[in-house]
């Protein structure tokens, strides 16, 4: 995602490494790109090499284990994944696994499994989107907590709330998954996702939510973490700093954010 176009020449200069310009405004990234295919392992050095070692990356795994194989039989997958992503040791917050739709209770002994199976020593966060988990979320809570995993919620009621307004929305609108509220944590490190409106009063209105339950998180001890989604992610770095200083108004000794790096606008003929 720090690749964004929409964030040239405002948070990465279009002749530097964005990556490196992105770790600046945020601390943590969601690992999309992961999911659709595994980088080369000089891609994940050079990873590496623009973040410190306090920035997280909360990778998913591939595609062909969780969407094509379905968590059965793709060990291979796996174990090649881990590895290559090795390099980046203290920086990996967590692996997800990011579950479609239709993958729905009558799964868990798959799901079960395939947590039991996976290498100790690593963090790992799963994101289901069946219906059925959310009316009946004990079953899947049981597993996770068995396995020492996080459930993810895709908060997205802000956004279906009212019907779209712009382009970016209508698009949105019809892949975005309906899903509710759901703010119970599990481990010591929950993991939010959350998509607001075009509108930043309304995007801001709509994860109050999350800002007490994280500062209540963070009272407890936990150490969450919280990514922010708009339409069309324009100014998504801008609203996470927002959001960071009002969980931090709340809970004054959480560590403030780096400071960003200024951003050299390029030079136009007109």
């Amino acid at each position: 995602m720090w690749s964004h176009k929409a964030w040239q020449g405002k948070v990465v200069s279009a002749d530097g490494k964005p990556l490196r310009a992105y770790a600046g405004w945020c601390n943590a990234v969601e690992g999309n790109t992961t999911f659709y295919a595994t980088p080369s392992p000089a891609t994940v050095a050079s990873w590496a090499e623009q973040t410190s070692a306090d920035f997280r990356f909360l990778l998913k795994l591939p595609k062909p284990v969780t969407h094509e194989r379905r968590l059965v039989g793709a060990e291979p997958e796996v174990q090649r994944f881990l590895q290559v992503m090795a390099p980046l040791r203290e920086r990996i917050g967590a692996y997800w696994i990011q579950l479609p739709g239709s993958f729905g209770p009558a799964e868990l002994p798959v799901l079960r499994r395939f947590l039991r199976e996976l290498p100790a020593g690593h963090r790992y966060v799963v994101e289901v989107r069946h219906p059925d988990f959310f009316a009946e979320p004990g079953d899947l809570e049981d597993v996770l907590r068995g396995a020492g995993a996080e459930w993810v919620p895709f908060d997205t009621t802000a956004f279906f709330a009212k019907a779209p307004t712009s382009d970016a929305e209508r698009d949105a609108w019809t892949k975005k998954p309906r899903m509710p509220r759901r703010d119970t944590a599990l481990t010591a490190h929950p993991v939010v996702r959350y998509l607001g409106r075009d509108d930043t009063a309304e995007t801001v209105a709509g994860w109050q939510p999350w800002v007490r339950a994280a500062a209540a998180w963070l009272r407890e001890g936990r150490e969450p973490t919280v990514f922010l989604h708009t339409p069309d992610n324009a100014d998504a770095p801008a609203l996470a700093r927002i959001f960071h200083g009002e969980v931090r108004a709340l809970v004054p000794e959480l560590d403030p954010l780096p400071a960003p790096e200024t951003v050299e606008q390029p030079l136009t003929l007109f």
